[in-house]
C-alpha cells in the first residue's frame, strides 16, 4: 500500500455505462428481416462476442453469422451497413452511465488526473458511447488499433498514446479475466469495478484494490494503493 497512481484508465461497458442491449437487438432485428432463420439470443450473442474478444473484424463475424442464419449472400453487405447505422442512431436512446460515473469522472477531471478509455468494440460506437456520457478524455477501440484485451499490445498501445506509465496507471473494469489479468498482465495496477455483485473466479490474478460503486475509486485513490 502506499504507491500512488498517477493515471486512470477505463473500460466502458459496464463499467462507465451501459447501452442497454443495443447491439444485441439491432442484429436480432435485422437477423429478422434478412434471414429466414430467426436466431436464439445466445446465438446472437456469440456472434457479437467474437469481435468483442477475439482478433475478428465486426464484419466478418456479422457475416459469418448471418450465412449460419441462411442469410442470402447478396444481403449481407447490406446488412453489415445497416448494423453499424442503427447502432449509431439509437445509442443517442439507449446509452446511458452508470450510478456515479458523473461524479467520479468529474471529480478526477477536477484534480487533474489524467484518463482514458480502451474498450473491446467497434470505434465509431465506442467514441460515441464516451461522448454520450460526458467523458472527455481519449478513447481507443479494440477496431481502431486492431488488438483486443486481453492482449496485452491493446494495454500498451493504448499508455503509449495516452502518455501513460503502465506501473502508475490504474485499469479499471468489471471482467476480471479481459480487464483485470490483461492489464496486470501489462504492468499496470487493476482495480475490480464489481458493481453487480460478481463471485471473483478463482483461478485469476487477485486485482490490486475492489470497488462497489464508482464514487469509491476518487476516495480509495486518495489512500494510496
Amino acid at each position: 500500500m502506499g504507491l500512488q497512481v498517477g493515471a486512470v484508465m477505463f473500460d466502458f461497458d459496464h463499467t462507465l455505462g451501459i447501452d442497454n442491449k443495443l447491439e444485441e437487438e439491432v442484429l436480432a432485428g435485422l437477423a429478422a428481416a434478412y434471414c429466414p432463420s430467426v436466431p436464439d439470443v445466445a446465438a446472437v450473442r456469440a456472434v457479437l462476442e467474437r469481435y468483442r474478444y477475439e482478433p475478428v473484424t465486426l464484419e466478418d463475424a456479422i457475416r459469418d453469422g448471418m450465412r449460419q442464419w441462411g442469410c442470402p449472400l447478396s444481403s449481407l453487405s447490406d446488412a453489415v451497413k445497416d448494423f453499424r447505422q442503427r447502432c449509431l442512431a439509437l445509442a443517442p436512446l439507449r446509452v446511458r452511465a452508470l450510478p456515479g460515473a458523473d461524479e467520479m469522472l468529474r471529480t478526477l477531471d477536477q484534480r487533474a488526473t489524467p484518463m482514458g478509455i480502451l474498450s473491446n468494440g467497434w470505434t465509431e460506437l465506442q467514441h460515441l458511447k464516451a461522448e454520450l456520457i460526458g467523458f472527455h478524455g481519449p478513447v481507443l477501440a479494440s477496431e481502431e488499433i486492431g488488438h483486443w484485451k486481453p492482449d496485452v499490445e491493446a494495454f500498451q498501445i493504448a499508455l503509449a498514446r495516452f502518455k501513460m506509465v503502465a506501473s502508475q496507471t490504474m485499469y479499471v473494469g468489471d471482467n476480471p479475466r479481459v480487464d483485470v489479468a490483461g492489464s496486470k498482465a501489462a504492468g499496470m495496477l487493476a482495480a475490480w469495478a464489481d458493481l453487480e455483485k460478481q463471485t471473483y473466479p478463482q483461478d485469476i490474478a487477485c486485482p490490486d484494490l475492489t470497488i462497489r460503486s464508482l464514487n469509491e475509486l476518487p476516495r480509495v485513490l486518495d489512500r494510496g494503493v
